[in-house]
């Protein structure tokens, strides 16, 4: 068994993966600036630190528990493009990963493991993405994921620092904040279950590719082991447009909802869907929840939580 450090766990995937860990015998230690806050998960099995991972202080923090490995989840989603909003984008999403990777080093941990994001590539060039696609950053917020994974590749050169790199597409699942402007499939069931207007930008022919929490929390777990110094895209491996998606979510709500399409708001990504070939091929991983199946266990979680 391990000791394993993971940033961000207090939130929607990292409270999964905590409680995956812990239920596998591994010893867990979070560090997250939410940590203690009743309206996020904890897991009384896991060790708590309440610090925020821009402050460099973490550093000793991260000494003190000499992981074994450590997964970077934590990450600050600006939702703005003011300067303050980009800034402090910055200051976590880059600053902080240096701070981890400086704590990684002076522990030998090793791995490090590490969660990116889909908005590194911008908008696609071609479909199914791949990881040789080039990467055009249209958000401060993809930009300081692009700029974490040169500094965690940088460290790797210079220090011989292992680690493992997944890109994810859009995830979803339990426990997703479901007011957020980035969860779209918690967003509409909050809708559905709650009898107000689905709102849909554009058409609603643009795809996404949706994966589910459990499938990620796999490739998280093999990730320990397998896949050093690579990159991986995580995803379904296939597109959903929007309107499929409603339509799911009518046949597992039993309802008929006709969405109100916003075609005056322009939709800069048309399709997009990533090639996960080599998480197939290197880390043995494949997707086994298909969207229907995540949809329905995800609704009837909100409804046991909400009891709606």
């Amino acid at each position: 068994m391990y000791r394993i450090l993971i940033t961000g766990g207090s939130g929607f995937i990292g409270s999964h993966l905590v409680d995956r860990l812990t239920s596998n015998g591994h010893f867990v230690h979070v560090i997250d600036n939410r940590a203690g806050d009743p309206h996020f998960n904890a897991n009384e099995g896991a060790t708590y630190y309440n610090h925020d991972i821009s402050d460099d202080s973490v550093i000793k923090l991260i000494q003190s528990i000499q992981p074994d490995f450590i997964f970077h989840l934590a990450a600050q989603i600006g939702e703005k493009s003011h300067l303050s909003s980009v800034s402090r984008d910055a200051e976590v999403n880059i600053i902080g990963t240096i701070n981890i990777l400086e704590a990684a080093k002076l522990c030998h941990v090793r791995k490090l493991i590490f969660t990116s994001s889909s908005s590194i590539y911008g908008i696609p060039a071609y479909l199914g993405v791949d990881e040789a696609h080039p990467l055009c950053p249209k958000t401060p917020y993809g930009m300081s994921k692009r700029s974490a994974e040169e500094y965690i590749q940088l460290y790797a050169r210079l220090y011989e620092l292992p680690y493992t790199i997944l890109r994810l597409s859009s995830v979803y699942g339990t426990r997703q904040h479901m007011q957020s402007d980035g969860d779209m499939i918690a967003g509409f069931i909050h809708n559905y279950m709650h009898k107000q207007p689905v709102k849909v930008f554009g058409d609603g022919q643009q795809t996404r590719d949706f994966v589910f929490i459990e499938d990620v929390l796999d490739v998280l777990e093999l990730s320990l082991e397998k896949g050093t110094n690579h990159i991986f895209n995580i995803g379904s491996g296939h597109g959903t447009s929007i309107n499929e998606l409603i339509n799911l979510l009518n046949a597992t709500f039993e309802i008929h909802v006709e969405p109100i399409y916003d075609t005056k708001t322009v939709v800069n990504m048309k399709e997009c869907y990533f090639d996960i070939s080599q998480a197939l091929t290197l880390l043995d991983w494949s997707p086994r929840f298909d969207l229907a199946d995540g949809i329905l266990e995800t609704v009837h979680y909100y409804r046991r939580t909400l009891r709606l």
